[in-house]
C-alpha cells in the first residue's frame, strides 16, 4: 500500500514568484496551542491520523518563529501490514510565516530517515541533509515549507483564477508546480464536523487529483486535502484524501 507516495508532499518545499505581502493579508487566524486533527482516506477509508499543533513561539537565529509539529501515523489494521509514522517540526517566521528550519523524522515500513533542512534567505540557500545526501539549493523569489505554505494559505484573499507559480523541491529535486484559484466560494461539507464550509479551492492547473480548500470562517482552516491519484496499471483508481476531524482553536 503506497501511503507514503501521499505523504511525501509533506517534506517538501514550495517556492512561491509573488511575494507573501503582496496579497491581501487577513489578520492571523490561528494562535499557539492551535490543534487540528484530519483523517486520511484510501477507497473512502481512514488509513491514517494526522496531528498538527502550533506548538509555541520560539527564537532561532534572532526571529520569532512559530514552531509548527506534525504528526502521522497509520491507524492500527494499516499498520499491520505497512507501519507509517512521520513526524515534522517546522519554524516558521511570525511576521512573514517564511520557514527557517524544518526537520523530518521518516519511519515508513522498514526505511527510516532524518531529513534537516535549513534556509538562509539572505543568500538564497537551502541546506538539505538526509543520510544519503547533503546538499545545497539555490532558489530565487522566497521558499516556503508544506506546514508554512497551509498556514500562508490561511492568511491571504485571492482573487478567483488567480494563478501562483510554485517550484517544488522534493528533497534534492526541483520542479515547477501551476496552480489556480478555482474558486472563493466553493461549498463543502465535513462530515466528522457535522458542518458545511464555504471554502476558497486552490488546485494544480492541468491535475485535478492535487487540491486544498481553506474554509472561509475566522479559522480559515485547511478542511480538506487531495493528493496523489493512486494509479494502477496508468489507470486513475481512487483519490488519497484529507479530511478534518478536529480543531481546537
Amino acid at each position: 500500500m503506497k501511503i507514503k507516495k501521499y505523504w511525501i508532499i509533506f517534506g517538501t518545499i514550495f517556492l512561491l514568484n509573488k511575494f507573501l505581502f503582496s496579497y491581501k493579508i487577513i489578520p492571523t487566524p490561528f494562535k499557539v496551542g492551535e490543534y487540528m486533527e484530519f483523517d486520511v482516506r484510501l477507497f473512502n477509508m481512514t488509513v491514517a491520523i494526522q496531528k498538527v499543533w502550533v506548538k509555541a513561539i520560539v527564537e532561532i537565529e534572532g526571529k520569532k518563529c512559530y514552531h509548527i509539529h506534525s504528526d502521522i501515523e497509520t491507524v492500527p489494521f494499516v499498520s499491520k501490514i505497512y507501519h507509517l509514522h512521520d513526524i515534522i517540526d517546522s519554524y516558521i517566521e511570525v511576521d512573514t510565516l517564511y520557514p527557517i528550519k524544518i526537520e523530518t523524522k521518516i519511519k515508513e515500513g522498514s526505511w527510516t530517515n532524518l531529513v534537516r533542512i535549513n534556509i538562509n534567505r539572505e543568500k538564497k540557500e537551502l541546506h538539505y541533509v538526509d543520510k544519503r545526501s547533503d546538499k545545497i539549493l539555490k532558489y530565487d523569489g522566497e521558499v516556503l515549507g508544506l506546514d508554512s505554505l497551509i498556514f500562508f494559505a490561511r492568511r491571504i484573499e485571492p482573487q478567483k483564477n488567480e494563478k501562483i507559480k510554485f517550484v517544488l523541491s522534493n528533497g534534492d529535486r526541483i520542479i515547477t508546480v501551476d496552480s489556480v484559484v478555482l474558486s472563493v466560494n466553493d461549498t463543502q461539507y465535513i462530515p466528522k464536523l457535522n458542518k458545511k464550509f464555504e471554502a476558497i479551492l486552490y488546485q494544480q492547473i492541468g491535475d485535478r487529483e492535487v487540491a486544498l480548500w481553506i474554509s472561509k470562517d475566522k479559522y480559515r482552516l485547511p478542511i480538506r486535502m487531495i493528493s496523489v491519484r493512486l494509479k494502477l496499471a496508468g489507470y486513475g483508481i481512487t483519490n488519497i484524501e484529507a479530511w478534518i476531524t478536529k480543531h481546537i482553536p
